[in-house]
């Protein structure tokens, strides 16, 4: 018992201890939350941006759909994503039986990416969607 008093003197007690513990740890467990959080996101960017495509793919099945009118169908199916970076429409010209392809394009930006330089300010995602023109 004695010697045990002698340690905890010499070494200073151990009062301190579990906050500087805290203070090592807490700044990891923050970056892992934000890192979940941020990936989250993302997945959910590229679901919505997947529905953009499909939803322009469903608005062009129709022969007599001008591009105009696709394009605003995946802008209007946008919602949180904001702004889409380009929406490519194949063929230009539709026929009963052939196919339309949608593909958008899209620009995601993490917010880790503020913080930590390494992993980039940008992630490209792309989303196509095919269907068959029925009339």
């Amino acid at each position: 018992m004695r010697a045990s008093r002698w340690f905890v003197r010499l070494v200073g007690g151990m009062r301190g201890q579990g906050l500087v513990e805290f203070a090592l740890a807490i700044p990891v467990l923050l970056l892992l939350t934000a890192g979940i959080i941020d990936f989250g996101r993302g997945v959910a960017a590229y679901a919505q941006l997947s529905n953009c495509a499909r939803e322009g793919a469903r608005a062009g099945i129709w022969s007599v759909t001008p591009d105009a009118e696709i394009e605003s169908a995946v802008r209007a199916q946008a919602g949180l994503l904001g702004s889409i970076d380009s929406i490519a429409i194949a063929p230009p010209t539709r026929v009963q039986n052939g196919f339309v392809k949608v593909t958008v394009n899209y620009t995601y930006r993490p917010m880790i990416g503020m913080l930590v330089g390494a992993i980039g300010a940008a992630i490209p995602m792309m989303a196509t969607s095919e269907m068959v023109v029925e009339w």
